[in-house]
């Protein structure tokens, strides 16, 4: 999936929710959020937060690809240099599978400023899309800009 130019679009929390076979309580339960968090952001009332998307983001590469991607390691793949490894915490604890999610908001020893960001980075990635075993769930709709206080659904310190 290469990204076309534009602003950052919101994963697509209820097309993961039907490919994962889950009711709306169940991945709340799972994501650790209310019932009501996952029926606003299917119905469009509210973005993801960044927990929530990293949680379905995480279901979403575990469904796709089981066990089958226990040992794959994303510094062999991207041919990381020996420097970024070293302070890279998906190296130092060897689950070179979950990059995307361990690293926070670094992304190959940058700081970004934002999940969204980073996520976005990552979906050019080949490794993540491999990781992810095709096309990410996007909404059609671009995610709000800077300045709604939290009231989308994204957290604050992603602004």
């Amino acid at each position: 999936m290469l990204l076309e130019p534009g602003p950052p679009r919101a994963v697509d929390v209820k097309a993961i929710r039907q490919e994962l076979g889950l009711t709306q309580a169940q991945l709340a339960d799972l994501a650790s959020v209310s019932l009501r968090t996952v029926q606003s952001c299917e119905q469009g009332w509210r973005h993801p937060s960044t927990g929530l998307e990293r949680m379905v983001l995480l279901l979403l590469m575990a469904h796709r690809n089981g066990s089958s991607e226990a040992d794959v390691a994303c510094w062999e793949a991207t041919v990381c240099p020996e420097e970024l490894r070293e302070e890279c915490l998906a190296y130092r604890t060897r689950r070179g599978q979950l990059c995307w999610i361990l690293t926070g908001r670094l992304y190959r020893g940058l700081r970004l400023p934002s999940w969204t960001e980073k996520r976005t980075m990552c979906e050019r990635c080949l490794f993540f899309r491999h990781l992810m075993g095709g096309e990410l769930p996007l909404l059609d709709r671009a995610l709000p800009g800077p300045g709604c206080g939290g009231r989308c659904g994204r957290d604050v310190a992603d602004e």
